[in-house]
């Protein structure tokens, strides 16, 4: 009854708002997966120092000062916790845009709330793995090649849901193969920001609450948006089809980028 309501007022805008967000992802010059990544890369710079560097791309005060953060190097583990919460959220909203597009691609497949939650539930499984393994150090893998494999999948999803005409049996073993590799990212990402031994355990956990948060809210708002719309005739061909294919090109586009 509540979704029934909601999907009143999302219904009218769903369609034609969802593709016009994937036509501006694509066609943005600020179309990059993680733009920090691309302002650390080209000199090579310490993650740390690029990170502190980057706070100050920011406007003035009128007195020509700049407001930078306030540094607290004596936080709680639950301080600690809070705050790589929210650096997991802005990880993925809205800096995440090459994870919101694989998460895209599975709910314009799913006809069903049952398989959407098994396929999101795997993923979200076996991103928590390798994200805590890869900040141990226990599985290290090349970033550069772990960021093109990430792109890849997302081609690979996007490019099954324009040629099946149902999920397969097999696509719950895709989703989780593939959450290992983004698993591998984020750990990258955690990395990159640090992670204080002293409250080792508060901010990996906190993080890996915070691009929970960011993913399960993205898909939240965007299953409202296509509730009523799943069961029409017309879903595949004027949703999926050309949903997917934009979601394959900018997942293209990002394999080439990351290898060239």
């Amino acid at each position: 009854m509540i979704l029934n309501k909601i999907n009143n007022y999302l219904l009218p805008v769903s369609v034609p708002s969802l593709i016009a967000v994937l036509f501006f992802c694509f066609f943005s010059t600020q179309a990059l997966a993680h733009p920090e990544d691309e302002f650390c890369n080209d000199v090579k710079m310490d993650p740390q120092l690029c990170a502190q560097l980057a706070e100050l791309d920011r406007p003035a005060k009128t007195d020509g000062n700049f407001d930078l953060p306030e540094i607290k190097l004596d936080r709680s583990p639950f301080e600690t916790a809070l705050l790589y919460t929210k650096l997991g959220v802005e990880h993925i909203l809205p800096m995440g845009l090459d994870h919101l597009a694989f998460v895209l691609a599975l709910l314009l497949s799913s006809t069903a709330f049952r398989p959407l939650l098994i396929q999101i539930s795997l993923f979200t499984l076996a991103h928590s793995v390798t994200l805590i393994l890869g900040v141990l150090g226990i599985l290290v893998l090349e970033g550069t090649w772990v960021e093109v494999a990430i792109a890849f999948s997302i081609v690979f999803v996007a490019i099954e849901n324009i040629f099946l005409k149902s999920l397969t049996y097999w696509r719950p073993l895709i989703v989780f193969c593939f959450g290992l590799l983004h698993g591998l990212g984020f750990a990258g990402a955690l990395s990159e920001l640090g992670v204080p031994e002293d409250h080792f355990v508060s901010a990996l956990l906190g993080f890996n609450l915070g691009v929970e948060i960011g993913q399960l809210s993205f898909a939240l708002i965007v299953f409202l948006m296509l509730y009523k719309s799943i069961k029409k005739d017309w879903y595949k061909h004027f949703v999926v089809i050309p949903g997917s294919l934009m979601i394959a090109c900018l997942g293209s586009y990002w394999v080439i980028e990351r290898i060239i």
